[in-house]
């Protein structure tokens, strides 16, 4: 940052700086490399699992539909928005299906957690991750965070999360975390998330 005073002020300011070495030309580069990999994978892995298939047909396609398809439980009761957040839960419905895998022996099964949420805040809230934690602190995996549009202030949107876990790591009661792309170092807390 420059700051001048007023009345000692040039009309014209010479700024400069060190040349960055080739090595350091080299490290950009190559985390900007690894990044278009990570997405290349992910933009794979998305275009196998959907296989242009969407709906009941995607799912059982990607054998998600499982024997006894998708459970839902109705949440709205349950979920409690805490106090400081910008949105505010209208209504809250979790899924669960499972998937025929098993990993370390226990079944695998997909989980989802659905929101209608206003937003109360005075400016846009767009999604950017989330994060499922358990009883015992520990993190589902997260599959996604559907749509990344922006939430304008007091309007509602659906936001869905998606996660995969054991069966065993699915019970319990869950606090949802959720980002937005404009940061802040708090996210959006939601106590009470369980599944069928």
């Amino acid at each position: 940052m420059l700051v001048v005073h007023p009345s000692e002020a040039e009309r014209q300011v010479e700024v400069t700086r060190q040349p960055r070495s080739l090595a350091s030309y080299r490290e950009g580069e190559q985390r900007a490399l690894e990044e278009v990999q990570q997405c290349r994978q992910e933009k794979a892995r998305l275009e196998t699992e959907s296989n242009g298939k969407v709906g009941l047909t995607g799912l059982i396609a990607q054998d998600l539909m499982g024997e006894g398809g998708v459970d839902n439980k109705d949440l709205f009761k349950n979920v409690t928005t805490r106090p400081g957040n910008t949105l505010i839960t209208v209504t809250a419905r979790s899924y669960r299906s499972h998937t025929g895998r098993r990993e370390g022996g226990h079944k695998v099964v997909r989980l989802a957690v659905a929101q209608e949420l206003l937003n109360d805040g005075d400016t846009p809230w767009t999604p950017a991750g989330a994060v499922l934690v358990g009883p015992q602190g520990v993190e589902l995996k997260v599959l996604g965070v559907w749509p990344l549009e922006p939430i304008a202030p007091e309007k509602k949107h659906r936001v869905v999360v998606e996660v995969e876990a054991t069966e065993e790591a699915a019970r319990g009661t869950f606090t949802l975390k959720l980002w937005s792309q404009e940061g802040g170092t708090r996210g959006e807390l939601f106590d009470g998330v369980t599944f069928p």
